[in-house]
């Protein structure tokens, strides 16, 4: 799939039914991005036929037998035994789905490390450079040879019901490769936006629950105390372990056990 049929074709759908505006630099590191980590994944039971996959909890399982021979070869993946892995199967379903039909365009599903992807997309830049510098000068070629030698067309041979064999159309096979592409892509960049949104809303939660927890925020809360006493309740309030108790009260409730204490 060159640069020029994903500027052309895939980004005006995905960005019209994302509602975004994505360039293709962009779509490319996505897509490189992903498929990375999915094959992360996938080196797994590539390995080791022991490896298996909890649903409810989002990790990867296996004997520890198997854990200790993969980490020899890997030793730098030992977070895939204890961490949870929320896209997996969303992964699984748009990779092993594309390669299932054969859409290996974008070398979804293949067994090729992100390094050689990177490589192949910007030989695939170059390319498309090279090809509209050398557009006007390869049409006139072919116009010219067209004009030389048209060939002729041939006509349908009829089956044996006097009908027209079925034949495969090029323009409706690339059509449906470009439809299957355009699918598999937004399943993508859904589940990037999806991650985005989950991880913008955990970062929001831990900060929340940061402040939450925050004896000199809670402390701030309490209008008009001078700076000195602040300081006393918060030396206070760690001296008697009282942080969660006072982190409880209100601050009317605060206010009162700063006045009887400090």
């Amino acid at each position: 799939m060159t640069k020029t049929t994903v500027e052309a074709k895939i980004l005006p759908v995905l960005n019209k039914q994302l509602g975004c505006n994505k360039s293709y630099k962009h779509y490319m590191n996505r897509m490189k991005s992903l498929r990375k980590e999915y094959n992360g994944y996938a080196e797994l039971f590539r390995c080791s036929s022991g490896f298996g996959w909890d649903p409810i909890t989002k990790r990867f399982t296996a004997p520890d037998e198997v854990w200790k021979e993969y980490f020899k070869g890997h030793p730098n993946s030992e977070n895939m035994r204890d961490n949870t892995f929320e896209d997996f199967e969303d992964l699984q379903i748009i990779f092993e789905s594309a390669t299932a039909r054969g859409n290996n365009s974008f070398g979804l599903g293949d067994d090729a490390n992100a390094e050689a992807f990177e490589v192949e997309n910007d030989v695939q830049e170059k390319e498309d450079e090279i090809h509209t510098e050398n557009v006007t000068e390869t049409n006139e070629t072919t116009l010219r040879a067209s004009k030389e030698k048209l060939p002729s067309r041939k006509r349908a041979k009829p089956n044996g019901d006097g009908d027209a064999s079925e034949s495969i159309n090029p323009g409706d096979r690339s059509e449906k490769v470009l439809t299957e592409m355009i699918g598999v892509s937004t399943n993508i960049m859904n589940l990037m936006q999806q991650r985005e949104e989950r991880h913008q809303k955990e970062a929001e939660e831990k900060e929340a629950e940061k402040r939450k927890n925050n004896v000199w925020d809670a402390i701030k809360e309490i209008p008009d105390l001078e700076q000195d006493i602040c300081y006393d309740a918060v030396t206070k309030i760690h001296t008697l372990n009282m942080k969660d108790v006072f982190l409880r009260m209100k601050v009317e409730e605060r206010l009162g056990w700063i006045r009887r204490n400090v």
